[in-house]
């Protein structure tokens, strides 16, 4: 029963994260990635700080507050590695590379929970790791140096949840953890932005995104909310599963992007996303 109902919150926030990979491209493009970077995790820590509000005596250790800082430093600048890849590159295989760390999460779920990874889990890791090397490939087989960004900004968030994940059992909740570690997300993106400013509001050629506020407000709801509710998997001991299921989300963009963005992709990306996807399945209902 209880595994039933972290798989049911696990696709609560495999839809959140979706919606928010989705329209992340229309608010870095208004915006430029380091303003795009300052207001979405703004906007992320209002679900945090409405069930903060509603529930305030919650206990939170000093060594909790301190972890959760430091997460969120590396939050705010895997999101901003991220969104800066999104500039010049698709939302598709952009995101599809975030399958390195949801791969990482599974390994170290599954590791810190005690359980023994199979050999078709273990082959779904591989092959999670295989297809992100292949997104980030050209057609000449060359390594996209652009993707790089996208990658180090999801290495930045395998730190980030491992870092979280420690924060939260070490004090039993969820929300304050959540809550500090999006403020320092925020104070780390507007630190940078004040040092090197944006020059560009918007990328020549795209169009201007009409309903910019309503972009922002849906990424940063989606992901806050996302967030919010994985940081419940983490603290419900469903870290691996969650982690296996939101592992999907490539898929959901994949499709959608195809007729909001018309992405173009290369034989060895599509192959590289389908493998990376299967990966994902693999690790999910084995």
């Amino acid at each position: 029963m209880a595994l039933n109902a972290g798989i049911v919150w696990a696709v609560v926030v495999l839809i959140a994260y979706s919606f928010a990979d989705l329209f992340g491209k229309k608010v870095v493009l208004k915006f430029g990635y380091k303003r795009a970077t300052a207001l979405v995790s703004a906007i992320s820590t209002v679900p945090f700080l409405i069930l903060y509000l509603a529930y305030p005596a919650q206990p939170i250790t000093e060594y909790s507050i301190e972890l959760s800082a430091v997460a969120g430093i590396f939050y705010g600048v895997g999101f901003m590695l991220l969104y800066k890849a999104l500039v010049t590159e698709q939302t598709t295989n952009t995101f599809a590379l975030s399958e390195f760390f949801k791969a990482w999460l599974v390994l170290f779920g599954a590791f810190i929970a005690g359980s023994v990874l199979g050999l078709g889990q273990w082959s779904g890791i591989a092959l999670i790791f295989l297809g992100s090397f292949m997104v980030i490939t050209t057609e000449n087989l060359h390594i996209n140096k652009k993707l790089v960004y996208a990658l180090s900004g999801f290495i930045c968030w395998a730190v980030l949840w491992t870092m979280m994940y420690y924060a939260i059992i070490n004090s039993g909740t969820y929300v304050p953890e959540g809550l500090i570690a999006a403020f320092f997300a925020v104070l780390s993106a507007i630190i940078v932005y004040a040092m090197f400013p944006d020059r560009k509001r918007a990328v020549a050629g795209h169009g201007e995104v009409r309903h910019w506020a309503g972009y922002a407000a849906i990424v940063g709801i989606a992901i806050g909310s996302g967030s919010l509710i994985f940081g419940f998997l983490i603290i419900s001991k469903m870290l691996a599963q969650g982690a296996a299921i939101i592992a999907l989300t490539p898929i959901i963009v994949a499709i959608a992007s195809k007729r909001i963005y018309l992405d173009k992709l290369t034989t060895v990306q599509i192959a590289g996303i389908l493998i990376a996807v299967f990966g994902a399945l693999v690790l999910a209902v084995l």
